[in-house]
């Protein structure tokens, strides 16, 4: 799985990679306030360190304040830097608040006197006076010396202030002081409030105490993977959230299918009884998409929110009511002959509506999420192969994949290809309700479905209800009617796209000529 952006932050091979740094007895929290309390109490190993450290390599001796700013600002910026990780990776409560407080408070004091000795004031004499002499030569010396002087008490008292907070820290900070992934690892996990894992994962926190047990998407798991996290110790609630109207757990066998290996956890306490609750309220879809599903699958529970009700979830993205927020657009094409399906037309027409939005949008200078939803393999992957680079389609953020890789994403805009179009209204697994459920939910704007009318309409199945319902809402357009492929555009980019056929040869003159020849070409 790829992790980055926000979600890398809070990975545990993350936190445990910046936080070592931090932990390490070398070079975390600990040396680093050791090594100020050092340096702010201790003058003669300061004059010791600045005699090893004096000769620069022309043969000049560097200069006390030289050498009092640059150790300061090193200790100052590795302080900083390890203390803001900590404040990032570890809960608050870990620290705890007194010494959230101090960590805050020495951190604007070390700027406050880093901001001091930078003064041009702040020559050799005071640096000397405030860094690399004792309190008994002070004393001795008391007539001769700047520390009488206005900055060197200054200096004196901040560095006073703090070396008390910076003694505080060592005293009181309880966190580990250690390089091993392991321990590292293990304190994160018993500090954190939340943990995040898949139910596979949750089986590496069998010694951790969880009162709380959330399984999302609790409908699509087999109920014998639900019950690893269960097993968690402690546990006092556990609530499965889910959605039994969409896609269930993958079983290829059939046998196993059958002997209901398939069923959810979920599925069989709502078949026994035990009381649901729904969420009611859908916050992604335009009312205008969300029709349709609302009715067939939620018996018109489902309510839109305040946000997709409001008029700026309308979007337009190309001109003409059959690229509105939802739309069927009828087209008369051949499904291919295979196991997996693929539909060449329904290929050309997906790839001339992706033409013509990549050019809108870069007109209008706008970033669009796109997603291609075919329940074919075949189709997926022919609709790839012409894509090419999907990079090459910005400002489009393009996305092609089958019904079961999209359930819960969701995009802008959802051009889904039913692919079936034959004389005996086959449709195969295209009929699975739940599985036209989630390809019908997944998106935000507008919802283009591409199919053929005449084939859906004598499938029996669900889709025969959708093609009524377009009609009905006058949501229902012919392809020939109201749009048209290039012709030069479409015969280039079919024969650059090397697609091959079900019997592994390459799509010839015609495999290209059947897929144009039921589209109406441009004048």
């Amino acid at each position: 799985m790829s992790i980055d952006g926000d979600l890398s932050e809070i990975f545990l091979d993350t936190r445990v990679k910046r936080l070592k740094r931090c932990f390490s007895p070398a070079t975390g929290w600990r040396h680093c306030l050791v090594s100020l309390a050092v340096f702010l109490e201790e003058p003669r190993t300061v004059f010791d360190q600045y005699n090893e450290a004096c000769w620069q390599k022309d043969g000049t001796r560097l200069p006390e304040s030289s050498f009092i700013r640059s150790r300061f600002h090193q200790m100052f910026q590795k302080l900083s830097s390890c203390f803001a990780t900590i404040m990032a990776h570890v809960p608050r409560a870990i620290i705890l608040e007194k010494n959230y407080k101090s960590i805050v408070s020495l951190t604007k004091m070390l700027e406050d006197f880093s901001k001091l000795l930078a003064t041009k004031t702040a020559g050799n004499d005071v640096a000397v006076d405030v860094f690399m002499t004792t309190s008994d030569e002070k004393c001795r010396d008391s007539d001769e010396r700047a520390h009488g002087s206005e900055l060197v008490e200054k200096l004196t008292q901040q560095k006073k202030a703090i070396l008390g907070v910076t003694r505080t820290l060592i005293r009181n900070l309880k966190l580990p002081v250690t390089r091993s992934d392991f321990r590292i690892k293990k304190f994160c996990l018993v500090s954190a409030s939340f943990v995040f894992c898949t139910v596979s994962g949750s089986a590496k926190l069998n010694n951790q105490k969880m009162d709380l047990l959330l399984i999302d998407e609790a409908a699509q798991l087999k109920e014998c993977e639900s019950l690893i996290p269960l097993q968690l110790s402690g546990l006092k609630h556990a609530v499965l959230i889910g959605d039994e109207c969409q896609l269930p757990a993958t079983v290829k066998s059939k046998v196993a299918g059958s002997a209901l290996l398939g069923r959810s956890l979920f599925e069989r306490l709502s078949l026994l009884g035990h009381k649901k609750h729904l969420l009611n309220i859908q916050y992604r879809m335009h009312p205008s998409i969300s029709i349709f599903p609302n009715e067939s699958f939620y018996d018109k529970k489902i309510l839109d929110g305040p946000n997709v009700m409001q008029e700026s979830h309308k979007r337009s993205f190309l001109h003409g009511a059959m690229f509105g927020p939802y739309s069927f657009i009828n087209i008369d094409g051949w499904e291919d002959r295979g196991q997996s399906k693929r539909n060449m037309t329904e290929l050309t027409v997906i790839m001339e509506i992706l033409h013509n939005l990549r050019n809108a949008c870069r007109s209008t200078s706008q970033c669009v999420s796109v997603g291609v939803i075919c329940p074919y393999s075949a189709q997926v992957e022919a609709i790839q192969q012409a894509v090419g680079d999907a990079k090459a389609m910005h400002p489009l953020a393009l996305r092609v994949n089958s019904v079961d890789g999209f359930q819960g994403s969701e995009e802008d805009i959802i051009i889904l290809s039913t692919v079936r179009s034959n004389n005996a209204g086959s449709i195969g697994f295209l009929s699975n309700v739940r599985r036209a459920n989630v390809a019908l939910t997944r998106a935000r704007h507008c919802l283009w479905i591409l199919g053929n009318a005449a084939t859906l309409r004598g499938s029996g199945s669900i889709w025969e209800e959708l093609v009524q319902d377009a009609v009905d809402r006058r949501c229902f357009f012919n392809w020939d009617d109201g749009a048209g492929v290039s012709s030069s555009w479409a015969v280039t980019s079919c024969v650059n796209t090397d697609i091959s056929c079900e019997h592994g040869r390459n799509a010839d003159a015609d495999d290209i000529c059947g897929a144009l020849g039921s589209l109406r070409l441009a004048e």
